[in-house]
């Protein structure tokens, strides 16, 4: 934490300043009333709101994080998180090296979290985040404060069993909440094909109550925009046939 402290005032962190050497991960609760001011990081960095809320701000969205819920904020994206007063969030941060090894087969996989991960990855340098909400799932707040405890442990195996617990965070997230997964994009390239494949991976989780007017303002397009995508997309998809 003294670290962070000190480097508060850098607008890029580098992951071996937070990360000890020899470590993948890295845990350690996020102090209220501490302000880092907007930064970014070429590691990955996962906020659990334990108790109370939090405020998180990317290019320029002010999003409040309720209790249970988790933000997943991806290498070189600028954010800015504050905690609220009598608020608990924990924060684990992931070298993204070690999420290509433990997540690699996340590759082939055609839904929101896989496409975060190849984009955030493989893809051009980019600001986003996913969340998930938990309902303050027991399951999931004992495998975060054992991740915590792991990453803080001295003894021979503490590193490993770390990433195991990452790993197992997410399996949890995905078997049991993909439906919750929110998925944030920017400064994405117009009529890129992976957009209009999350819009429709989108669309396919969330079809009972989404509007096109909700969509576009989703996905920071306009509507008459979005209208054309969706043109193009049939027009394409009738020619294929």
């Amino acid at each position: 934490v003294d670290v962070l402290l000190d480097n508060s005032n850098r607008k890029k962190i580098d992951e071996n300043i937070v990360i000890p050497y020899g470590r993948d991960v890295f845990a350690f609760p996020h102090l209220p009333f501490v302000n880092d001011g907007i930064h970014s990081h070429d590691y990955f960095e996962i906020n659990y709101v334990y108790r109370g809320e939090c405020v998180q701000t990317i290019t320029g969205e002010r999003r409040t994080l309720q209790e249970g819920e988790i933000s997943i904020i991806s290498p070189f994206t600028k954010h800015n998180v504050n905690v609220e007063t009598d608020s608990f969030v924990l924060s684990i941060m992931v070298r993204q090296s070690t999420f290509d090894a433990i997540f690699g087969y996340l590759k082939a996989k055609q839904d929101l979290l896989s496409m975060f991960f190849r984009n955030t990855l493989y893809e051009t340098v980019q600001s986003n985040y996913i969340m998930f909400h938990t309902d303050n799932n027991g399951e999931i707040r004992e495998i975060i404060k054992r991740t915590v405890e792991e990453a803080n442990g001295e003894d021979n195996y503490s590193s490993i069993c770390c990433n195991c617990m990452v790993q197992l965070l997410f399996c949890t997230l995905l078997r049991r909440y993909s439906d919750t997964i929110l998925y944030y994009g920017y400064d994405r390239q117009n009529g890129n094909d992976m957009d209009f494949t999350l819009i429709l991976e989108y669309m396919n989780q969330h079809y009972q109550t989404i509007t096109l007017e909700y969509l576009a303002d989703f996905f920071h397009y306009s509507v008459a925009y979005l209208s054309k995508l969706f043109n193009m997309s049939k027009s394409s998809f009738q020619i294929k046939k």
